[in-house]
């Protein structure tokens, strides 16, 4: 004997009621997964074209050292901004190491720094 049979019509219903109930609480618990699925790939997206070479149109003009990629050597460290003597108003694209006036064509960030053990906790 199943354990509906028996059950008065307002029973079954009651249960039905608790069913369907149910099957909406696991659609909502479903649906807030999925939306929070698309958030994380639309976060890991952003982190990916955050490490990948993109025009240097796009690039921040704050001082910010950055990976540039230009003709004349492939890739290098790279900033907006003057040299010390220049006049104000004549920033542009330098070499981070010699400050000399470089054409990057391409950009990114660079990347963060590995996470190192510390030695004293060995």
């Amino acid at each position: 004997m199943s354990d509906i049979e028996g059950l008065s019509r307002d029973a079954l219903k009651a249960r039905l009621v608790a069913a369907e109930r149910q099957i909406a609480n696991l659609r909502t618990g479903y649906g807030e997964i999925l939306e929070e699925r698309e958030i994380k790939n639309s976060q890991l997206a952003v982190l990916r074209a955050a490490q990948e070479w993109q025009d240097i149109s796009t690039a921040p003009k704050t001082g910010e050292a950055i990976l540039v990629a230009c003709p004349q050597r492939v890739r290098m460290l790279g900033f907006w901004g003057k040299g010390a003597s220049e006049p104000k108003g004549s920033e542009s694209w330098r070499d981070s190491r010699w400050w000399k006036p470089i054409q990057p064509t391409h950009w990114m960030p660079i990347p963060a720094a590995p996470l190192i053990a510390d030695e004293r906790t060995k």
